[in-house]
């Protein structure tokens, strides 16, 4: 494999201003970049695009870590924030062996770039020794425009992935919504379950999980569920069923007002609040008591 070979070369010659970026959880520092690429697009007439990788560059690398979104979840927030064209190149040893200068190289002679936009910390190339400085030497020999954004804060901290990775496992979802573009998210196939759910009288629907991605930490959350485009209230569990001694960790969601077989359908679920932790009840009827108070609760304070 040639470094040509690492992205397909685009069919139409549109001009594009790209964001460059991995955009793990399209964060609000990553919105502000975003919006800047859609503001030069349009006084260009040009086509706002990002870069980013389909896969996991730190696992490609063998780090443990998760990430929060999958590709098909950042494409989804990228255009929601008005990005019409996502380049994904998969990060392996090829890739990794790159300079910034070879990177940037390919990414501009198989797309038409005329502007390139990064946060003031990007760095490319192999050891990450391309920053923006030597970035701008390069684009400037090929005509291509650069502009260098600043990050952005919550508290005076620089907003950072990796610490929302860090709230969503301590179940602190709504502190990681007030630093995303859109709400936490997961989205997946309906699969069959106990029905544990339905014979108490709350019946649920059991989600398909990304064992590659981060969840919240085990608990009972209030949440809204999305179900053939419309939007529902929704109380789900993360985690164990103890009650039922059931130790396998899932995500089952009973949303209200809504009663239908959807197996083999995709949801989406969007979460907001966590209530509480997940418990083992003395009694089915302890238990059906608890989960009718997370529903009144949902109820009262959940807007959709």
């Amino acid at each position: 494999m040639t470094v040509c070979d690492i992205f397909d070369k685009d069919a139409d010659n549109t001009g594009l201003v790209v964001g460059l970026g991995y955009f793990d959880t399209v964060h609000r520092g990553h919105e502000y970049l975003i919006n800047k690429v859609v503001e030069l697009s349009a006084k260009l007439g040009a086509t706002p695009a990002v870069f980013t990788f389909s896969n996991d560059p730190f696992r490609s690398l063998g780090k443990s870590t998760k990430s929060v979104f999958d590709f098909d979840e950042r494409k989804l927030r990228l255009s929601c924030l008005g990005v019409k064209k996502v380049i994904g190149a998969y990060f392996d040893e090829n890739f990794s062996s790159l300079s910034g200068e070879e990177f940037l190289s390919v990414l501009t002679e198989n797309h038409n770039v005329v502007h390139v936009v990064a946060g003031s910390d990007f760095r490319c190339g192999k050891n990450a020794n391309c920053g923006t400085d030597e970035i701008i030497d390069i684009l400037s020999k090929k005509g291509v425009g650069f502009d260098c954004v600043e990050l952005v804060k919550a508290g005076g901290v620089k907003i950072a992935s990796r610490d929302i990775r860090v709230m969503l496992e301590e179940g602190d979802v709504e502190k990681v919504n007030t630093l995303l573009s859109m709400p936490y998210a997961v989205t997946g196939e309906v699969l069959e379950g106990r029905r544990d759910g339905r014979r108490i009288g709350f019946p649920t629907v059991n989600m398909e999980k990304n064992d590659l991605c981060v969840i919240p930490k085990d608990g009972v959350y209030a949440t809204v569920a999305i179900v053939r485009g419309k939007r529902y209230k929704g109380v789900t569990n993360v985690g164990t069923h103890p009650t039922f001694n059931d130790l396998e960790r899932n995500i089952e969601t009973h949303i209200i007002g809504f009663d239908g077989e959807i197996y083999g359908e995709t949801v989406r679920i969007e979460f907001l609040k966590r209530l509480r932790g997940v418990m083992k009840f003395a009694s089915v009827d302890a238990l059906r008591a608890q989960i009718a108070s997370d529903r009144e609760k949902v109820i009262r304070e959940v807007e959709i």
